[in-house]
């Protein structure tokens, strides 16, 4: 179509409606490639080796796939996916709670999910230490396992929309892509009266469009009062069917986040103390090295550790330390353990105090996520203090 038959449909009053759906005709179909290509939840999609399962959109990571995984989806959040993997892990690498309901990875270097019940079957992904597990039926237990047996396993995980492929339903792959057609030019229309329909709200408009749309979780309409309330004690779930993580007692408000199939996601304010905290994914930390920070000094980075060293001294750092801003605070370490290696401690505002208190040859226990594993000129590693407490 030329460009200069849109321009002038465009330009001519009594040819702006054609002229729009002239453009439409155009654009659309590109548009709708891009909009197939999201994957809606029942999609089967295939998620590649190599990525990154989470334990929530952008959270934790449990686990690496260790080859391509083919599932149903079954929730989208922003520009995450949720599936559920299954397989068999060695009974000797979990700690299975009184009730066997749940299971959770013990090996420092964590465990493998496999195919098969079999120590030799195809591994399907690397899971950290700490990941829990959980049996294939929901609410069911964990059989007994004798030593050397392998526990049937199941686990929700989320991966970020650039490692899945595919994502096209049967039903919507058996249905051609309705194209748009180009209308006539229409003659111009009278002179409008004044409309006295009643018009919705442009965030009511909004939200119907939203509601339409299968797949995803989508935002609540709103109310007059957005907070709601438990009517009884209540089971507080990863997702729709998804794994218990907490129970939540009777009259307790929160407020509502999304709708999707019955379930509400909500958020929910409270208070705890310090010591009942800390810092994120801290349980799965400590299966690297300092040793395994430099020899891969851009695939660790951003990997949390935890780690006993020993401190020996409060420093400055200087336009000489690269990888520091000049003026950065930091303390100078060693290990962690045996390995007796030197470490850079990066020391945020919060923990100045505390480190400034420690005597020089000090163990502490610090919770620290990398910052880089081989910095200039020295080849030290840096690391972002998170916590820093003593044995």
């Amino acid at each position: 179509m030329a460009l200069d038959s849109v321009i002038r449909a465009l330009r001519s009053a009594a040819g702006r409606r054609a002229g729009a759906a002239l453009l439409l005709a155009v654009l659309l179909p590109s548009l709708e490639v891009h909009a197939q290509a999201a994957p809606r939840r029942g999609d089967r999609v295939t998620i590649r080796s190599g990525t990154a399962l989470r334990s929530t959109p952008g959270g934790e990571v449990i686990g690496v796939s260790s080859r391509a995984i083919t599932a149903p989806v079954e929730m989208v959040q922003a520009t995450f996916v949720r599936v559920t993997v299954e397989g068999h892990v060695a009974a000797g690498d979990v700690r299975l709670t009184a009730n066997r309901s749940r299971g959770e990875v013990l090996p420092a270097n964590g465990t493998t999910l496999r195919a098969t019940g079999a120590a030799n079957g195809a591994a399907i992904a690397e899971l950290r230490r700490s990941a829990y597990i959980f049996p294939l039926r929901a609410g069911a237990a964990f059989p007994a396992a004798r030593a050397g047996a392998f526990l049937p396993a199941r686990r929700a995980i989320w991966v970020d929309l650039s490692r899945v492929t595919g994502g096209t339903s049967q039903g919507a792959a058996s249905r051609p892509a309705a194209r748009p057609t180009a209308r006539p030019a229409e003659p111009p229309p009278a002179r409008p009266r004044a409309d006295t329909t009643p018009r919705r709200p442009a965030a009511a408009v909004s939200a119907a469009a939203d509601s339409a749309v299968g797949g995803t979780a989508q935002p609540p309409a709103a109310t007059p009062s957005p907070t709601f309330e438990t009517r009884a004690p209540a089971t507080l779930r990863t997702g729709p069917d998804g794994e218990a993580v907490a129970t939540i007692p009777g009259g307790v408000a929160m407020s509502p986040l999304a709708r999707e199939r019955g379930w509400v996601r909500v958020r929910i304010e409270g208070w705890l103390p310090d010591s009942a905290l800390e810092a994120a994914g801290a349980r799965s930390a400590g299966a690297l090295s300092a040793a395994d920070l430099r020899a891969n000094p851009t695939g660790t980075v951003g990997r949390l550790v935890r780690w006993t060293v020993e401190v020996l001294a409060f420093q400055t750092a200087d336009a000489l330390r690269q990888g520091f801003t000049p003026g950065e605070r930091y303390l100078l370490a060693r290990g962690p353990g045996a390995e007796r290696a030197v470490l850079y401690l990066a020391v945020p505002d919060g923990l100045v105090a505390a480190a400034q208190a420690l005597s020089p040859l000090t163990e502490v226990t610090i919770t620290a996520r990398v910052r880089t594993g081989r910095s200039q000129p020295a080849g030290v590693p840096i690391l972002d203090l998170l916590e820093l407490t003593r044995p």
